[in-house]
């Protein structure tokens, strides 16, 4: 009883550290799935337009180390968000669409979401990994195409689950 006591006590406090992590707007006063989401592109797009600039053709623009690191630290945010989902998945971090199923459709449905979620954070922090590890390569013997390949990637991700989810 004791064992069980102290392991909702950490879930719990597990959760809102995440939750924390993943900011609000300033009128929020607590996450919801429709923050999380909004975040998720807030702290994706610098890497996708780092992936974008380094393997256009048409492009001029250098992009600075600086812009990789940073790029990284917003992943890491975006992480976070999708760790507050993972350690706490329920009520207004679920989509709004699971309000309305029931049984075990509901119990199939956030199934989906959580698997979901799981690979876009693993896909995020692969992103983030990336991006830290290209930068640490002289420019010269940068792989863009990587960068490139991995912004894809999780862009199919995101589009396969709003066709599902």
């Amino acid at each position: 009883m004791k064992l069980l006591a102290f392991t909702l006590i950490l879930a719990s406090s597990l959760g809102a550290s995440f939750a924390s992590a993943c900011p609000m707007g300033e009128k929020e006063t607590t996450l919801n799935v429709h923050r999380v989401m909004r975040n998720f592109g807030r702290y994706m797009s610098p890497a996708e337009e780092i992936a974008f600039k380094t393997t256009d053709p048409y492009s001029n623009e250098k992009v600075a180390d600086s812009e990789y690191t940073d790029a990284a630290a917003k992943l890491d945010i975006a992480i976070s968000c999708a760790a507050a989902v993972l350690a706490n998945p329920t009520g207004e971090l679920l989509p709004d669409k699971s309000v309305f199923l029931e049984g075990k459709e509901k119990a199939d449905y956030i199934d989906s979401y959580l698997y979901f979620m799981d690979e876009f954070k693993t896909g995020l922090g692969e992103f983030r990994d990336l991006l830290l590890a290209t930068v640490a390569q002289k420019p010269e013997a940068r792989d863009y195409q990587a960068l490139k390949r991995k912004g894809d990637e999780l862009n199919s991700l995101i589009n396969h689950a709003h066709k599902r989810l």
